[in-house]
């Protein structure tokens, strides 16, 4: 639902309107409209809707592979936000809904790409920006796999070998597979496993 809001108000319809469209009350809508703004999205009040200024950020360099871990991991929240709880993070670097990627984290400097709008890439910019700055690693890594895609990959190494379960990450960001620990520069591709290739 927290999706279609922010779709109805992108598109511009008045607040009432998607009152009546969800069947929700003020205050659950003004509840969904204060996180959307806390997660970074920029929406401004026009008269009896609400409007999209995409702002851009400043770029936030990344200077390691737990930056990305970080960017990846608040990708997924906001996202997982918005669509629901089939949205995961798919190590080392993509968003998963389903079995299909709808994000990609890549830099330097940070970027998100995907089928997303520049609102959202840009709030998940922002998020990143501020994680940054207050990071724990343990705190991090546990999250991260949390939100872990549980299902089969299809993870293609740089040595050809073909990884098809992630069990969880480490400290160092570190896969552990059935092959043993592989580390991010190792992978050339990774996507989720679709079972009637």
């Amino acid at each position: 639902m927290r999706g279609k809001v922010y779709e109805m108000l992108k598109s511009g319809m008045r607040v009432s309107d998607i009152r009546k469209e969800l069947n929700i009350g003020t205050s659950d809508l003004r509840s969904t409209i204060i996180i959307l703004k806390k997660l970074g999205i920029p929406l401004m009040r026009k008269g009896d809707r609400y409007v999209v200024n995409p702002i851009s950020n400043p770029p936030v360099p990344v200077r390691s592979y737990h930056d990305v871990l970080t960017a990846s991991v608040q990708a997924t929240k906001v996202l997982r936000f918005l669509y629901g709880e089939d949205v995961n993070f798919l190590w080392p670097n993509k968003v998963v809904k389903g079995n299909e990627v709808i994000a990609s984290i890549e830099g330097p400097p940070l970027r998100v790409r995907g089928s997303l709008d520049e609102a959202i890439a840009e709030a998940i910019v922002y998020r990143t920006r501020h994680a940054l700055r207050k990071r724990r690693l343990s705190e991090l890594v546990r999250t991260a796999n949390i939100l872990l895609y549980k299902g089969n990959v299809e993870l293609v190494l740089d040595s050809g070998a073909l990884v098809t379960k992630i069990k969880n990450i480490d400290i160092e960001g570190n896969a552990n597979t059935e092959l043993g620990k592989i580390s991010f520069e190792k992978v050339k591709e990774v996507r989720p496993k679709v079972e009637d290739r």
